[in-house]
């Protein structure tokens, strides 16, 4: 699980040729049959850990993938959820038919008869270690090595565990180092919450389809001990399943990347023990107007801050050597965190001084070189481009004119 976390986008991006789109190819079904066996790992030893959705995004990626189909009937079928296993069947038999002209495979069938008998068979998992002698959840990704600042926010999520909301929204643009924030703070205080920590990522602004509240409780439910089969399958009664899991617990709560109020409010613990942090490009003023919610907005770093991050991502001493020019490639990338840091990186790579990179970032096409070389999905185009996909097409008109106004600030 964590090697497949560290696959960032298509293999050799941007590159062309023969023999390198043959080796692309090559690993990335490599990749895929790593997702695969993962998969089955986690079905045959019922850890706990959402599948349903890594599995829809290999099918994404090679829809002829048996295989990848078999497991996504299985993990479906053990949640209950035997419509949506029989509906993948027909998809994958429609498109080898149409696309290959063959037929599924006799496994493929063997598993689509057995589920419309409700083979009890399908069922039949390691049994489950009883949810007295399992560890607390401890879900965190890694925290960053490189964090400055933000000690009002900081302060703001420390008051989540005195009187008061015991649920945070981290408000922000794209890249504005929410999700940094969040894992930072909950690093600090993990130890307030023996019960565990749970953590999702939403994928609510992403180019995969997000998380359904149900994938989710099923993952968190899992992690907390409950069986397989005894999580229910429409999401009130999970969810109310998972309140009554965190009652008298203390246990914390990341929803990381979240699209809106629905994909979140079945997901929150009810009790005073526990805390859930969110983290959004929205508001989410739905959520507060039915939980009492602390809003905390996540802006962009001040010059000092955003110098620091530099010299933490490139050396003090090289700041040290072109203050002006760190400076200025601070204001250049206006303190967005994510911009430092792709910048950051590109100097630890490349031989270029600061002020090669400040003149650089002062051209016409500033986005271009905030990119991670090699890497297409760590840029802030791609960022502000998933935010720019949800306007509405009169607000895409509004903020495409917004290019023709002859100042810099506009209300």
């Amino acid at each position: 699980r964590e090697a497949l976390d560290l696959w960032r986008g298509p293999a050799l991006a941007g590159l062309t040729g023969r023999l390198i789109e043959a080796g692309a190819l090559r690993w990335d079904e490599e990749r895929a049959a790593a997702e695969e066996a993962r998969a089955e790992l986690e079905l045959r030893l019922a850890t706990g850990a959402p599948v349903v959705a890594d599995l829809r995004r290999v099918l994404e990626r090679h829809p002829y993938r048996q295989h990848a189909a078999e497991l996504l009937m299985t993990a479906l079928y053990r949640e209950d959820r035997s419509a949506e296993a029989l509906d993948t069947y027909d998809a994958i038999r429609r498109q080898l038919a149409d696309e290959l002209g063959i037929d599924p495979g006799r496994r493929l069938k063997d598993l689509y008869t057995a589920i419309l008998r409700d083979d009890a068979s399908l069922r039949a998992a390691p049994k489950t270690v009883s949810s007295r002698s399992l560890p607390a959840p401890a879900q965190l990704p890694a925290d960053a090595v490189h964090f400055t600042g933000r000690s009002g926010q900081l302060a703001a999520l420390d008051a989540l565990t005195g009187p008061g909301p015991r649920v945070a929204v981290l408000s922000g643009i794209g890249g504005s180092g929410k999700t940094t924030l969040a894992l930072h703070w909950a690093h600090r205080v993990r130890e307030r919450f023996p019960d565990g920590q749970l953590y999702v990522n939403l994928r609510g602004w992403d180019r995969t389809a997000p998380l359904t509240p149900l994938d989710v409780l099923a993952g968190f439910l899992r992690a907390l001990g409950v069986p397989t089969e005894a999580i229910p399958s429409d999401v009130d009664e999970a969810s109310a399943l998972l309140r009554s899991r965190l009652a008298d617990t203390r246990t914390l709560v990341i929803l990381d990347n979240a699209r809106n109020s629905q994909q979140v409010l079945p997901l929150l613990p009810a009790t005073d023990g526990c805390v859930a942090v969110v983290t959004s490009r929205s508001r989410l003023p739905d959520l507060a107007a039915l939980r009492d919610v602390r809003q905390v907005t996540v802006g962009t770093l001040g010059t000092a801050d955003a110098v620091r991050l530099m010299e933490g991502l490139i050396g003090a001493e090289r700041v040290a050597a072109e203050p002006e020019a760190a400076d200025r490639i601070a204001e250049l990338c206006d303190g967005l965190p994510l911009a430092l840091r792709i910048v950051g990186t590109n100097l630890a790579a490349q031989h270029l001084t600061l002020a090669e990179t400040a003149t650089a970032l002062a051209g016409r096409d500033r986005l271009a070189h905030l990119a991670v070389e090699g890497d297409p999905t760590t840029t802030v185009a791609a960022a502000f481009d998933l935010s720019f996909q949800a306007l509405d097409p009169e607000e895409e008109l509004l903020y495409l004119n917004l290019a023709f106004l002859p100042g810099a600030d506009f209300s």
